[in-house]
């Protein structure tokens, strides 16, 4: 699973991901375009599957608007570096609906909302949540406009 938490600037992502009771890091941020990238939560396969489909909406102005029931269980945001907001992808069509900031999302998303609540930034969210959620951790990913940054849990 995942934990992804937004705080309005920056948004975290842990690097785990679980296969049965197999635990190893995985990327789950993706480039779209130089200022637009996706992040993933849920099954793999899905998940880039629906990134490609995404990639070809913002590359070549066109996506297959194919019903895939599998793809419901995956999420997809869209991080716009360029204004530090974030979008949830809706699965159907493509279209985006921008996040509010406390935003979280994932198995680990009550308790990265709880420590926002406390006025916690992004990746202490998800470090918080990696406490609380045995399928959050291995390290977090933080994205804060074009910068980047990875620590180890």
């Amino acid at each position: 699973m995942t934990t992804i938490a937004y705080d309005g600037k920056t948004v975290s992502v842990d690097l785990q991901m679980t296969d049965g009771s197999n635990k190893f890091k995985y990327r789950k941020v993706f480039n779209i375009t130089t200022e637009i990238v996706g992040i993933i939560a849920g099954d793999v396969n899905k998940c880039s599957k629906l990134i490609k489909r995404i990639v070809d909406k913002y590359t070549v102005d066109e996506f297959e608007n194919e019903e895939d029931d599998e793809l419901d269980e995956a999420t997809v945001l869209l991080y716009n570096k360029k204004t530090s907001k974030l979008y949830h992808v809706d699965l159907k069509d493509l279209s985006e609906v921008e996040m509010p900031a406390g935003y979280t999302c994932g198995s680990g998303a009550q308790g990265a909302s709880v420590a926002l609540l406390l006025g916690l930034q992004s990746q202490e969210a998800v470090k918080y949540a990696s406490k609380v959620d045995i399928f959050t951790g291995l390290g977090i990913l933080t994205l804060c406009g074009d910068n980047e940054a990875v620590i180890d849990l």
